[in-house]
């Protein structure tokens, strides 16, 4: 388990917590550590800040003004996005997750192409290898950091991509 959490480190967890908006903050910290590896002045090529990695125009689209390379601030904005998406969603974490990376509107069309319940099919199907990949990586993040952070030790696949806050 040592060497687990050295893998699955709890950086900025404060943070995560006080902004996890009711996330489950280990959800977040999942997200973060496939974005950013919680290095809190990255910034990619398509100019994606911080944490979270959030675009400028994600930060528009919810009327916040924030510097994007502030943890507080980015993790603040984050959750409420991924809060939003999986509303859009209707908490499947997989749609939301998949629309966090690859945009809304894009899963809605995949939604719309590939009607189905089961999230392990639809996340085979995902058209883009760089979201099915992504999608995927959010999701063991998710896993180990509830295994190793709050002694689950048999998490349900369906369980874990329900929406908790526990």
């Amino acid at each position: 388990k040592p060497v687990m959490e050295k893998y699955f480190p709890k950086v900025y967890f404060p943070l995560f917590e006080k902004h996890s908006n009711g996330l489950d903050p280990y959800l977040l910290m999942a997200l973060a550590r496939r974005e950013s590896a919680f290095n809190a002045r990255a910034l990619s090529r398509t100019r994606a800040k911080g944490l979270m990695q959030l675009m400028p125009g994600t930060l528009r689209g919810l009327s916040f003004d924030k510097n994007l390379f502030d943890p507080d601030a980015n993790v603040f904005v984050g959750s409420r996005y991924l809060n939003d998406l999986l509303g859009r969603a209707n908490g499947q974490i997989h749609l939301a997750l998949a629309a966090y990376n690859a945009g809304p509107n894009r899963v809605e069309e995949w939604v719309t192409r590939y009607p189905m319940v089961d999230p392990v099919l639809f996340s085979d199907l995902i058209p883009f290898r760089e979201t099915r990949d992504y999608v995927a990586a959010v999701i063991r993040n998710y896993y180990w950091y509830r295994r190793i952070h709050q002694n689950d030790t048999g998490i349900q696949t369906n369980q874990l991509l329900q929406l908790s806050s526990s």
